[in-house]
């Protein structure tokens, strides 16, 4: 395998692992969206804080990700 094919089989191993990943993510984030709303502004602020460290969590994995060359 050449180099070239091993960096694409890479970069859509990564690109499927980061969409598996914000699919898991995504019902913590709807519901911590919903909280974002509540009286309580302690809720509020843990729900901002959910949203918060899921954004910074997904943009890690993409710094990470290589870029995927276009099929």
């Amino acid at each position: 395998m050449t180099d070239d094919t091993e960096s694409n089989i890479r970069a859509r191993q990564t690109a499927r692992v980061l969409h598996d990943v914000r699919g898991l993510l995504s019902p913590a984030v709807l519901q911590a969206d919903k909280l974002t709303t509540h009286s309580d502004p302690q809720v509020r602020d843990a729900a901002e804080g959910i949203l918060n460290a899921v954004e910074q969590a997904v943009q890690r994995l993409k710094d990470l990700s290589p870029r995927q060359p276009p099929d």
